[in-house]
C-alpha cells in the first residue's frame, strides 16, 4: 500500500512550496525536490561527510588551542616562581621569554581562529531556508579582526625592543585585540545556537545562549577595568584618595571577571567537547548507513 499523502501543510525545505496533497514519494511541483527530503528536515546527520568532518576537525583543532594556551599560562606561572631575574642570565631569559611570549599568543590566537574558521564553513547541501548566515559571516570577520589585531601586537612588542612606543598605543591595541576575542566568541556562540539545533539538542542549545549572555558581559567588564587601570594609575598604595578608591574597586572587580573567565573557559570546552562526540556518533551514523545501504 503506497504511502498516504500529507494532510498538513508541510512546507518543501528548500523553496517553501506547500507539500499538503502529496505523497512522500512524489516531487516538489515547485523545484523538484523529493517530498521525502523535506520530511526529514534539516539535521545535520544528512548532511554530507565532508562537511561533519570539518566541523569535527574545527572543534578539535579549538580545543586543542586551548589546551596550549593552559600550559603556557601555568608555564608562565611554574618559570615565575622559579627563575628570578638576579642575574644576567635571568634576566635575558626573560627578555627572550618578554619577546616570545606575544609572539606565542598570536600564534594560538591564529591557530584558535582557523580552527573556528573550520567550524563556520557553510554547508553546501543544506537545503533550509535557516542557514545560520548572519552569525557565520559576523564570525568570521571579528576572527579576520582577532589576527591582525593579535599580529600588531606581537609586532610592537617586538619592535619596542629598538623604538620607544606610546605605552597607551600598545595598551590600545591589545585591549583591542581580547576585545575582539571576546566578541567574536560571543558571536560564536550564536552560532553554535544555530548549529545545535541541527544536532538536534536542546540542552546545547541552551548552555551556548547561556555562555554567550556571560561573555558579553566579562568583556565588557574586563575593557572597562583595563581601561581604568591604565588612565586611573597603577599606585593603589597611600591614602585612599577617589582616585586611588576607583582603581581598587576595579582591579577586584576585574579580578573577579578572571576567575569568572576561567569558568567560562572550561564550560566553553566543555561545550566543545560534547559537540565532538555529537559530530563523532552522527559520522558513525551515517558510516553504518553506508555499510547497511542496498
Amino acid at each position: 500500500m503506497p504511502p498516504a499523502a500529507l494532510t498538513t501543510d508541510t512546507p518543501c525545505i528548500r523553496c517553501g512550496y506547500s507539500l499538503r496533497g502529496l505523497a512522500p514519494a512524489m516531487l516538489c511541483p515547485e523545484c523538484g525536490l523529493e517530498v521525502s527530503r523535506s520530511l526529514r528536515g534539516d539535521l545535520l546527520r544528512f548532511s554530507a561527510p565532508e562537511y561533519i568532518r570539518g566541523l569535527y576537525n574545527g572543534a578539535l583543532l579549538i580545543l586543542f588551542t586551548v589546551g596550549a594556551m593552559i600550559a603556557g599560562f601555568v608555564g608562565m606561572i611554574v618559570l615565575v616562581f622559579t627563575i628570578s631575574p638576579g642575574n644576567t642570565a635571568n634576566t635575558l631569559f626573560w627578555r627572550g621569554i618578554d619577546t616570545l611570549v606575544p609572539a606565542a599568543a598570536a600564534a594560538c590566537l591564529i591557530a584558535y581562529s582557523a580552527g573556528w574558521w573550520w567550524l563556520t564553513q557553510p554547508d553546501m547541501g543544506q537545503l533550509g531556508t535557516d542557514r545560520g548566515e548572519r552569525f557565520r559571516r559576523w564570525t568570521r570577520l571579528t576572527l579576520g579582526a582577532v589576527v591582525v589585531a593579535a599580529l600588531a601586537t606581537a609586532i610592537l612588542r617586538a619592535l619596542g625592543r629598538y623604538f620607544l612606543f606610546d605605552s597607551t598605543l600598545l595598551f590600545a591595541v591589545r585591549t583591542l585585540t581580547w576585545t575582539l576575542v571576546g566578541a567574536s566568541q560571543a558571536i560564536g556562540m550564536s552560532y553554535l545556537t544555530w548549529l545545535f539545533g541541527r544536532v538536534p539538542s536542546t540542552e546545547l542549545r541552551i548552555r551556548a545562549t547561556s555562555l554567550r549572555r556571560w561573555i558579553i558581559f566579562l568583556t565588557a567588564v574586563s575593557a572597562v577595568g583595563a581601561c581604568v587601570d591604565h588612565f586611573v594609575g597603577k599606585t593603589a598604595i597611600a591614602p585612599l584618595t577617589s582616585r586611588s578608591l576607583l582603581h581598587v574597586v576595579f582591579n577586584i572587580i576585574r579580578g573577579l571577571a578572571n576567575l569568572a573567565g576561567i569558568a567560562a573557559v572550561l564550560s566553553a570546552c566543555d561545550l566543545f567537547l560534547k559537540l565532538r562526540r555529537e559530530l563523532r556518533r552522527i559520522v558513525d551514523d551515517q558510516s553504518d548507513e553506508l555499510l547497511t545501504a542496498p
